[in-house]
């Protein structure tokens, strides 16, 4: 299954790519996907880094428009769209 993934702000530059388009198996899950992600080509992708509760650390990922509750991560199908943004903070 094909899934698009698209890097915004300030992962462009540290992924050094505005997006991937990435042949996964049918029903890969997203430790597949951010294996694939790792493998797709230059970048810095240690910035995609899991902790130790298996959730991106310091980045946001959504699936279309909705965000990803790593609670209850969706299930990927082919086609699906993914954006990852850099976590904001301020004060």
């Amino acid at each position: 299954m094909k899934i698009h993934v698209e890097y915004t702000g300030q992962l462009r530059a540290v992924m050094r790519r505005e997006e991937d388009s990435l042949e996964l198996p049918d029903g890969a899950d997203w430790n597949v996907l951010f294996g694939a992600i790792a493998g797709s080509g230059s970048g810095d992708t240690e910035k995609l880094s899991i902790g130790e509760n298996g959730e991106p650390e310091g980045v946001l990922f959504f699936v279309g428009d909705e965000q990803v509750d790593w609670a209850n991560p969706p299930v990927l199908r082919g086609g699906a769209r993914v954006t990852i943004m850099s976590a904001i903070s301020g004060g």
